[in-house]
């Protein structure tokens, strides 16, 4: 991080210095009270169940020369920097903000329903082909990640890649205007979260709101093949580009061709056209390396690197990772589920290449409202459609799964589970050479726990010479 000095922190929090030098320096902003780094500022949060002040104490022992606080309001007498603000929550975001104002490089944000993490990396990879790049690490894209990731700008980033989350009203425009970026991403719009926006239309206003931190030099980017975010095109007051299949998007991919693990098709730009390579299966990710590309073409990417940077994209763990044994195919989906992540998680273990038969374990689909029912259950009709050949279904909701599976009277057999230990138990003994096998669901639903089981299983079966 570019240092910051307690002036600079008084400036921007508005806070009040109780103790320490005003002539410190910090090196590190962080909310973990046990990381270890010299000349660090710690900043308790005030969570749900736990208050981070609790643990100033241990921030000091590990190496934090500062603290902000919203708890003590008097002089304290005590070691290192002590300031006091009103809340630490808002105090670390509008020392974010300041923060990003102190550099002038482009900043690309990404949001959707749906394949922001991938999108992010994807983009990432294809600027880093050029450019030194700060981007969004695991799942900083919150209230508290997104200052974090802008808080670790340093003099030698060129470009910054930031993936911004929601969890309600009013979350996008804030964290929008702390990234302040100069190029928008919008993957898609689903109905993700919808329990807590209540419509799809209100979905789309929260996603469109991260313009709201852009200058009217800013880009937008979206994709021209979700309804929702095609019917922007000639509305916006910023310059926007789409992408997508539809021969009237400015970036557009055309011979597309999927591998187990991979993609490749023709990227058509305004200049020409392209074969470009991505190292991830599915239709949904052709989707994300547009609005890589896209991105990258507007942060003056030559088309080549980009596409350099493009093939060495490595996605994040438990999201759509292959792991294989033998012939035997895992495709790692537990870190979470949404009805449009799901059904292209299907389409991909569908797709898949060289297999005897395809199992889908799908588990709940969490904060969907009253679109859970029939969410599910159109699930199950999509796997029963797209020839999955068993689907073990994990908790009440995915139980409705299992109900749309046996509406269509098809050849997809399926067994309902009420947690994770019984589905493991019967995938053990299902699972043979030559399968392929998908496991998906709520991050609530801890689904990693049947990935680490099927593991064990392979390495018994390895063992033990049953390939």
């Amino acid at each position: 991080m570019k240092p910051l000095s307690v002036e600079q922190v008084l400036h921007a929090a508005g806070g009040r210095l109780l103790c320490g030098s005003r002539d410190k320096k910090f090196l590190l902003v962080h909310t973990d009270s046990k990381k270890k780094g010299n000349n660090s500022l710690f900043v308790p949060i005030i969570g749900s169940r736990v208050d981070g002040h609790d643990f100033i104490e241990d921030a000091f022992a590990n190496g934090a020369a500062g603290v902000l606080t919203q708890r003590h309001k008097d002089d304290v007498v005590g070691e290192g920097v002590w300031i006091a603000v009103d809340n630490t929550r808002k105090a670390l975001q509008d020392i974010a903000c300041y923060h990003r104002g102190r550099f002038n490089i482009p900043v690309t944000a990404v949001t959707g329903s749906a394949g922001k993490t991938s999108t992010r990396e994807m983009i990432a990879a294809a600027l880093s082909a050029e450019k030194c790049v700060l981007k969004t690490e695991g799942n900083f894209n919150s209230r508290v990640g997104l200052p974090l990731t802008i808080l670790m700008l340093e003099d030698r980033h060129e470009a910054g890649v930031v993936e911004i989350g929601m969890s309600e009203f009013g979350e996008i425009a804030e964290l929008s205007l702390i990234a302040k970026p100069d190029i928008a991403v919008v993957t898609n719009i689903g109905i993700s979260h919808i329990e807590q926006l209540g419509s799809l239309e209100n979905i789309q206003r929260e996603k469109m709101s991260i313009t709201r931190g852009m200058n009217n030099n800013g880009i937008v980017i979206l994709n021209g093949d979700d309804p929702l975010l095609a019917e922007y095109k000639g509305k916006m007051r910023h310059k926007t580009f789409f992408y997508g299949l539809a021969d009237w998007c400015d970036y557009r991919a055309e011979c597309v061709e999927h591998g187990n693990n991979s993609s490749s098709f023709e990227f058509v730009y305004p200049e020409g056209r392209q074969r470009v390579y991505v190292p991830a299966a599915g239709r949904h990710n052709v989707y994300n390396a547009l609005a890589a590309l896209s991105a990258a073409c507007q942060n003056g990417i030559e088309l080549d690197a980009a596409a350099r940077g493009l093939s060495a994209f490595k996605g994040e763990k438990m999201r759509q990772q292959l792991l294989e044994s033998g012939d035997l195919h895992i495709i790692d989906d537990t870190y979470n589920a949404s009805p449009d992540s799901m059904a292209a998680a299907l389409l991909v273990l569908a797709g898949m290449n060289g297999v005897k038969r395809r199992i889908a374990v799908l588990a709940d689909m969490m904060e969907l409202g009253r679109f859970a029912y029939q969410s599910h259950f159109d699930l199950g009709v999509k796997a029963a459609e797209y020839g999955i050949d068993v689907v073990l279904t994990v908790g009440t909701r995915a139980a409705w799964i299992a109900e749309g599976i046996e509406s269509v009277r098809g050849c997809t057999g399926v067994e309902k589970y009420a947690d994770n230990k019984g589905a493991l138990e019967s995938l053990k003994k299902m699972i043979k050479s030559g399968d392929a096998v998908l496991v998906k669901g709520s991050r609530s639903m801890r689904t990693e726990e049947i990935v680490a089981g099927i593991k064990d299983k392979v390495m018994d079966v390895c063992r033990n010479g049953e390939y």
